[in-house]
């Protein structure tokens, strides 16, 4: 091991690190949790759109949730972990009727 700087090549692509700590004998370096692609970009307001969400810092976890809002209601859905993305479907809103 090196005393001298490193440069991390792994799990860099698309990350942005917003703060960067460092000590005589360690380094931390933050990148927050960031989507970059939502897949597809549109879908039935009918809701059971399979979406994809591919980004950064996602991990696996029995508390995943991506929340949707349609006006002013909003809906969380659970989401699946899988190869680095988030899998979910779209939620069913009520459309209020027209007088």
């Amino acid at each position: 091991m090196s005393d001298l700087p490193q440069r991390i090549l792994k799990n860099t692509s698309e990350r942005i690190f917003t703060e960067v700590f460092a000590s005589s004998d360690s380094c931390l370096l933050f990148a927050p949790v960031r989507a970059y692609s939502i897949e597809p970009r549109c879908g039935s307001s009918k809701g059971g759109t399979n979406i994809k969400i591919t980004g950064t810092g996602f991990t696996e976890s029995e508390k995943l949730r991506a929340r949707f809002v349609y006006g002013q209601q909003s809906s969380e859905v659970p989401c699946v972990y899988e190869n680095g993305t988030l899998a979910c479907k779209t939620p069913v809103f009520q459309i209020a009727d027209s007088e």
